[in-house]
Order: C-alpha cells, then structure tokens, then sequence
C-alpha cells in the first residue's frame, strides 16, 4: 500500500489489515502506539484482527498477534474473529488464529453459533477438519438446538470430514477401552500369580522335611528299670491286677492317714483295752461361750445387736 494513499490516523491499520498489506502493518506496528492501534475498533467493534481473518490473511494474524492483539476479542453481537475466518472459509487464517490460542467453541450472542456451526453451514470444510482438530465440540447446540451436522449435513466435504471425525474418536474411546481391560488383565494375572506363589511358600513351609524320620518307642531300659524289666505297673496289668484309680494327691493324703494312725493302733491293742469311744463336741456350750467372748471386747452400755 502506498502509504501517501493511506488514511490517516488509527483507521489506517485496519485499512492495511483488511487489504493484507504486511508491509504496512508493519510499518504502523513499529511506531509507540502498536498496542493502542490493536486494540481500536470500528463503527462495528471490528479490530484489525477480525478485518485481517476475514480477508484470510494469515501472515497480518501473526503480525497483529505479536503486537498484543487479543485472539478472542469479539465485535458487535459477540462475533469473535474465528466466527469471522470460518464464516468466510478462511482455512489458513483460522489455522493461525488456533496455532495461537484461539478458543474454537465460544458462541455468538444472537443465536448462540459456534464458528463450526458457520464453517459447516457456508460448506467449508478445511474449516471444519481445522476446528475439530483443535477441540471444536462438534455436537455443540446452537440456540435452536441445532448441531454443525444439522447445519452442514448437506455440504459433502462437511458431512464426510464431521463423519471421519467422529469415527476416528470413536477408534480411539474403543483402543482406549482396549488397553484399559488389558491393564486390568494383566494386574490381575499378576495379583493371581503373586497369591499363588505365597502359598506355595506356605505349604513348603509346613511340610514335614523329607529326610527327618518318625521317632521310635523307647527301649525297655529306658521305659522300665535299668536291667531291661518291664514297670510295675504293666507287671499288674498282665498279671489282672486294675491299676489304682486315686490321683497323686489321693495317694499321698491315704499314706499319710495311714501312718500317723498306726502307733495309736499299736498302743491300744498292746493295752488289751477295748478302744475308747469318740464323743461329739457340744456346740451350745461352744456358741455359748463364743457368744460369752464377743461381748467381752464391748465398753459398758453398748449392745451387740
């Protein structure tokens, strides 16, 4: 653009931006004001960066981009310079507006269109496989409640790139699903592996060693008395004599009654006296007297009950 030919003032980047004149752009960039001038907007609330995508100029993108222009700032009725590039088929301009960050799903104000919703409408599809590429929602509803597909459906290349799209998402949930259950597969095989293992070790374990032998029955000798005889006690079994029943305690209590009573025994049938009879105590004399004694220890005037 011949710059003598240019307007003046802030209206000249747009003027540039539109035409696609990066030279100029340039020029106006390089002065103090570059953010000031990216920012200004027209009677449409249109900045250079709408202008220059809807002319598909990819190349004053990066310019105006680099200059600080914002690449989700909207025009009248919330049009976002993405609405603008898909709208006219702007496949390089759009591409570019996403490589920097463009959000592929915002709608506009009046009947809540996604730029894939224009893109599919105007039938273009580079727009399209573009906008899906980068995250587009290809279901999202307009206000109408209307998909891109509803919208696009007719346009061959925007029916046969939404259809690829979708089943190439498709693909990927199945792979996924795939590789989830072999994860899975495999944890378990392992799990099962790990268990079985462990009781393996368990019953090797508690297994009795193989080279150990059963302990046999102890020698006579030992059993018995040191020349080999049998105990007394099998001697009374065999010869039909029952073995006592009284426990050790039994025993020894009966041996010690026994033997304090025999010297009394003795006596008296030494004497030739015929034994003397046991008498009973007297227990009213006893509780008598025990009674005579717990009232000893009380002090005058007390009453034990």
């Amino acid at each position: 653009m011949d710059e003598s030919s240019a307007p003046a003032g802030d209206d000249a980047l747009h003027v540039a931006a539109r035409s696609g004149d990066t030279g100029a752009v340039a020029s106006l960039l390089a002065g103090p004001d570059a953010g000031q001038l990216v920012r200004k907007r027209d009677a449409h609330e249109r900045t250079a960066l709408h202008l220059a995508c809807f002319g598909n100029h990819a190349a004053v993108v990066a310019q105006l981009v680099g200059a600080g222009a914002s690449v989700n700032a909207t025009a009248k009725a919330g049009f976002s310079a993405l609405h603008f590039a898909a709208q006219a088929g702007a496949a390089e301009a759009c591409e570019a507006l996403l490589v920097c960050g463009a959000k592929p799903s915002v709608w506009e104000a009046r009947k809540k269109l996604t730029p894939l919703h224009l893109a599919a409408m105007k039938g273009n599809a580079a727009c399209v496989a573009s906008l899906l590429a980068h995250g587009a929602d290809p279901i999202s509803r307009s206000k109408r409640g209307e998909t891109p597909f509803d919208l696009g459906g007719a346009h061959a290349g925007v029916a046969q790139a939404l259809r690829e799209f979708l089943e190439a998402q498709q693909r990927s949930a199945a792979a996924s699903r795939r590789s989830n259950e072999e994860e899975e597969e495999a944890v378990a095989a392992a799990a099962a592996a790990a268990t079985v293992t462990a009781v393996g070790g368990v019953a090797k374990a508690a297994a009795p060693d193989a080279g150990a032998t059963e302990p046999t029955a102890r020698p006579a000798a030992a059993a018995g008395d040191p020349d080999g005889s049998a105990p007394a006690a099998t001697v009374a079994q065999e010869a039909g004599e029952s073995e006592p029943c009284n426990k050790p305690g039994e025993d020894l209590a009966a041996a010690t009654a026994t033997t304090a009573a025999a010297p009394a025994e003795a006596a008296v049938a030494a004497s030739g006296e015929p034994p003397a009879k046991r008498t009973k105590p007297d227990k009213k004399k006893e509780k008598r007297k025990g009674f005579g004694l717990s009232l000893s220890h009380l002090e005058d005037g007390d009453v034990p009950f």
